[in-house]
C-alpha cells in the first residue's frame, strides 16, 4: 500500500460519512416537516443542527485529501477538478447560507416558542423554509461532484454536470412538498 492508496481511502470515507449523514438528516427533515407539536420539532430540528456540524469537517477532509490525490496524479488545470472546487464551495455556501439559515431561523423560533401546538411561524420555517429545497439541492450538487470525479470530463462538461445534478436534487425537493401536502 503506498500513500495514494491511503489517502484515497481516507477521502472515500470521508464521502461516505457525508452521505450517510445527508440520509440521517433527509430523514429527520421529513420528520420536521410532519412535527405537529413544538416538543416534536425541537427534537428533529436538534438533530439536524447537530448533523449539520459534520458537513464543514467531510469537506475539509475532501478538500485536503484531494488537494494531495490531485497533486499526485493530475493537473490543477483540468476542468473536472476546477469544477469540482467549484461544487464544493457551492456545497459550503448553501450549507452555510441557505440550510444553516434555516436552522437559525427554528432556533429563534423554537426560544420563544412555548411547548404545545405549532405557532404560524414556526410551521412556516419547519415545513416551507427554502432550506429544505436547499438541502436536497445540495445532496444532488455533492452527487454531481462525485460523479464529475468519476468521469472527469472538460470543464463544460463538469459544470454543465453540476448544474444538471444540482438541479434534480431541487426537483427532488418539489416532489416531496407535493407528496407531503406542500411541505418542504
Amino acid at each position: 500500500m503506498d500513500g495514494y492508496t491511503l489517502v484515497l481511502f481516507l477521502h472515500l470515507c470521508s464521502l461516505l460519512g457525508a452521505i450517510g449523514t445527508a440520509a440521517l438528516l433527509h430523514f429527520a427533515e421529513g420528520r420536521l416537516r410532519e412535527a405537529d407539536t413544538v416538543a416534536a420539532i425541537r427534537v428533529w430540528a436538534r438533530m439536524i443542527e447537530k448533523g449539520a456540524k459534520v458537513f464543514p469537517l467531510a469537506l475539509l477532509v475532501l478538500m485536503g485529501t484531494g488537494a494531495y490525490l490531485v497533486d499526485r496524479r493530475w493537473t490543477w488545470s483540468a476542468g473536472w477538478i476546477e469544477a469540482g472546487l467549484a461544487g464544493v464551495v457551492a456545497l459550503f455556501v448553501v450549507g452555510a447560507g441557505v440550510v444553516g439559515g434555516r436552522s437559525r431561523a427554528l432556533r429563534r423560533e423554537l426560544r420563544d416558542a412555548a411547548d404545545g401546538a405549532l405557532p404560524p411561524r414556526l410551521a412556516y420555517v419547519a415545513r416551507e423554509h427554502v432550506g429544505g429545497i436547499a438541502s436536497w439541492t445540495n445532496t444532488g450538487l455533492a452527487l454531481g461532484i462525485v460523479f464529475v470525479m468519476t468521469t472527469k470530463p472538460a470543464l463544460p462538461g463538469s459544470l454543465a454536470s453540476l448544474v444538471v445534478a444540482a438541479g434534480l436534487g431541487a426537483v427532488v425537493a418539489f416532489r416531496l412538498r407535493r407528496i407531503g401536502g406542500s411541505r418542504v
